[in-house]
């Protein structure tokens, strides 16, 4: 910064850097930035058979096959080519030529070459950089661990008065009230159980040293009352209300449906649900919305009726619906799940009759695809808030228009009718087992997700704005540092790699190879795929315990766990309350597993990525 100054007079070069820096005093940048630094060594260390099967391919094919491809008389070029061929795959063209296509012997060599190469070696390479990476994690992680248990020694040596060995239950709840203000006093008794063992001398320093792990089980307390604040005291009225009338809704079926058609529509529905007709039909509406054929037209009746797949789909949902109706004897609350409604109930349900509401509207109207709806004309309060309005619906590619003064946004027929059928394609997260867990699971490993690929954009960030500093005077695609933001990105999955690379090299100096490929070595070989490989593999681990034999046995084993750590804490007499004149009620206090979204304890400890229980 001070050379910045010295030289431009301003921050022109180091500004961009501002954000670097702020994640490079956070705790988890620093720890992935200081493995990062260790591991480079070792990774360029074991890169050292592909770079002796590129050395052997090019002494190889400048013997043997120089009279079939001129280019093979330099060393240089064949070295070159070949290195990139193995690395990103982009001289291909050059090292098989369509001259040589004719050359058996040519052929024999180059594809098992490029198995050999970039199938092999290259994957073992890039495996073998997952696995350095859990090891430096590990001997981070063991590292921490050891200061932790010397500052865990420390501080039961500072709360231990009596210089026994052993802390008192008031003395852990002091310690945990300072820790934790405001846990309540059922909490703090299941914990000293679970940290003691039930002993009854006290918790000595070796138990002392699992508090992470004891805190790693969440206790809390469910209090019958709720904190209403200003906004939900108005709410809530309303909405018992709508509830309430809500229940009450039934449509009238004459005596001779509730007769004959109520026991024949709910064995009907028993065979919608058991032959998967529901789920068929969700992903036939899916198949044809991807593939643009919702609006195909089967049949035409003159002017004013055509048939196409989606009027199919949407009769088929409002037969559904029907037959659901007449089911559950017109009652209109009845025809949802036993759980109630859900987000995904919400949107099928808006979908399907937003669909039809189009149907109707386009052939009481005459609509066509680029009818335009205007909405919200000439209204005050709209005028009020024309600035935001207008960027808002800009960005939301609505359209503006201005009509007698006023401003009203603009809603096209089309994509109305496209937002209303991808809701309805929605119920698939309700209908597929597996498409319900799979979103369960990243749902749980989103925190991951977001840490891992940050720290990945912050180090395409800085190749980045090293880009434009080094080459933006220069080089039209790094004249900014937006545009070489999005360069670094392109490099990192290889979009135009070597074009872009050799023009630098022409017009700069050739050593521009060594920028671009520390580019490829540090972040797509190997910071894209850590993050990759922690994603995969955390992914996979969450997915075990979704199955439902993995919650149940976990839920069964938490459960006996904390009916006895109870047991225990009910029996002890300073629990009790007599006499504190206090008595503790363990009733409202649930036991579940901290989730936790520390990467780095689950890459050092493999599949335990939170406690178990045995």
């Amino acid at each position: 910064m001070a050379l910045d100054c010295v030289f431009h007079g301003c921050l022109y070069y180091t500004n961009p850097f501002r954000p670097v820096q702020g994640v490079l005093r956070a705790r988890a940048g620093r720890r992935f930035f200081d493995v990062l630094k260790k591991m480079l060594p070792t990774m360029i260390h074991k890169m050292s058979p592909i770079f002796f099967f590129i050395v052997v391919l090019m002494v190889f094919s400048c013997l043997e096959f120089d009279d079939r491809i001129e280019e093979f008389k330099s060393t240089f070029y064949a070295s070159y080519n070949w290195f990139f061929l193995v690395f990103t795959n982009d001289t291909f063209d050059r090292i098989l030529p369509d001259k040589v296509f004719s050359h058996l012997s040519y052929l024999l060599v180059f594809f098992p070459s490029i198995y050999i190469g970039q199938r092999f070696l290259l994957s073992l390479i890039i495996g073998d950089t997952y696995d350095t990476f859990r090891q430096f994690v590990k001997k981070q992680v063991q590292s921490e661990r050891l200061k932790e248990i010397k500052g865990l020694t420390k501080a039961f040596s500072a709360i231990d008065d009596l210089k026994d060995g052993v802390i008192s239950y008031l003395t852990f709840k002091e310690c945990l009230h300072q820790l934790y203000p405001g846990t309540s006093d059922e909490v703090i008794a299941l914990y000293y159980e679970l940290i003691s063992g039930g002993s009854n001398t006290g918790i000595s320093v070796l138990q002392f040293l699992n508090l992470r792990s004891v805190l790693s089980f969440k206790l809390s307390l469910i209090t019958e009352k709720t904190a209403l604040t200003p906004v939900n005291d108005a709410v809530m009225p309303l909405i018992l209300l709508f509830n309430r009338l809500y229940a009450k809704i039934q449509f009238p079926l004459p005596r001779v449906v509730r007769k004959d058609f109520i026991p024949r529509a709910q064995e009907m529905m028993k065979y919608l649900d058991s032959a998967n007709v529901l789920h068929f039909a969700n992903e036939l509406d899916i198949f044809l919305l991807v593939f643009s054929l919702l609006d195909y037209q089967l049949i035409t009746f003159s002017n004013w009726l055509t048939i196409t797949p989606c009027l199919l789909v949407s009769g088929f949902y409002l037969f559904e619906f029907l037959v659901r109706l007449v089911a559950n004897d017109g009652y209109l609350h009845r025809i949802h799940p036993s759980d109630g409604l859900n987000l995904v109930d919400v949107l099928f349900i808006g979908g399907a009759a937003g669909r039809w509401f189009l149907f109707v509207l386009a052939f009481c109207y005459g609509l066509q695809e680029d009818s335009v709806l205007a909405v919200f004309c000439e209204q005050p309060w709209l005028q009020a808030l024309h600035p935001t309005v207008l960027l808002y619906l800009s960005k939301a590619s609505l359209g503006v228009v201005s009509i007698g003064g006023g401003v009203g946004a603009t809603l096209s027929f089309r994509k109305l009718k496209l937002l209303c059928r991808g809701m309805r394609c929605m119920r698939i997260a309700n209908l597929n087992d597996d498409l319900k867990i799979l979103s369960s699971a990243m749902i749980d490993i989103m925190p991951a997700i977001l840490e891992t690929f940050t720290l990945t954009f912050v180090m395409t960030y800085i190749f980045g704005l090293l880009g434009h500093l080094l080459f933006g005077g220069v080089l039209q695609e790094w004249d900014t540092p937006l545009n070489s933001v999005i360069k670094a990105q392109q490099l990192t999955y290889m979009v135009n790699y070597l074009s872009s690379m050799e023009v630098a090299m022409e017009l700069l100096n050739p050593l521009v190879v060594a920028v671009y490929f520390l580019v490829y070595l540090v972040i797509s070989l190997a910071v894209s795929n850590i993050a990759l490989s922690i994603i995969i593999d955390l992914h996979a681990n969450v997915l075990d315990d979704k199955s439902s034999k993995e919650r149940e046995g976990q839920r069964n084993k938490l459960q006996i766990v904390f009916d006895k750590i109870v047991e225990q804490a009910r029996t002890r007499q300073v629990f009790t309350g007599s006499k504190s004149g206090h008595t503790l009620n363990f009733n409202h206090v649930r036991m579940s597993h901290y989730q936790s979204s520390n990467v780095r304890q689950f890459v050092a400890g493999g599949k335990k990525s939170r406690p178990q229980l045995e």
